[in-house]
């Protein structure tokens, strides 16, 4: 169903970050290739949204959550969407990111990396730490940049624990049991299927 949203939406989203172009199933195709660790097909997908030229990184992640940003792909306008539990999400800034530029980037970076392109990993990576000011990844210290820039860029937010997560440091980064990588699936949806069971440790 996302190719073929892909296929069916425009590029444009008509300068209104809550409006869906084809990149917003780009990326989260590319995040589910992620998982499966088909990390080909998904840098595929992410280049395409770079190649395509419509946004720009930030310096830092206050810019890059604020009005004018040029990294948002997909967010919630908490002027639109008032609620106190957004306000906490979003804490100062005026958008929840849901998809953004700088997450593309550091994406295809673990991507290039995976498949063992390590030249290209560094050089996408350090298109966002020369715009946040520290500095620059080698081969060497990759891994450590890599974790470094996605906390600075992404703390709090959705993708950051998935990238724990798939990285196997969710329990080192959070203090978090292993268990806890997975929320436990509601009682009322396992009254629904006798052939469902909890997660284990809930």
């Amino acid at each position: 169903q996302l190719e073929k949203c892909i296929d069916e939406h425009s590029l444009e989203n008509n300068g209104l970050y809550f409006n869906v172009s084809k990149n917003v199933p780009r990326a989260l195709l590319a995040k589910i290739l992620m998982e499966q660790n088909d990390y080909s097909k998904a840098l595929v997908l992410l280049e395409e949204i770079i190649s395509s030229k419509m946004y720009m990184l930030n310096n830092n992640r206050d810019e890059a959550l604020s009005s004018s940003s040029t990294e948002m792909i997909y967010a919630i306008d908490r002027d639109m969407f008032p609620t106190t539990y957004f306000s906490n999400i979003i804490e100062t800034n005026r958008y929840l990111p849901l998809v953004q530029y700088s997450e593309v980037v550091l994406l295809a970076a673990e991507c290039s990396s995976k498949i063992g392109d390590k030249s290209k990993a560094v050089d996408y990576l350090n298109q966002i730490r020369s715009k946040d000011g520290v500095s620059s990844a080698t081969r060497l210290t990759f891994n450590d940049d890599l974790k470094e820039t996605w906390k600075n860029r992404m703390k709090g937010g959705f993708s950051y624990f998935q990238f724990l997560k798939r990285n196997n440091l969710a329990k080192s980064e959070l203090d978090i049991e292993d268990y806890k990588k997975l929320f436990p699936i509601p009682n009322s949806e396992l009254s629904l299927n006798s052939m469902m069971t909890q997660n284990p440790g809930y």
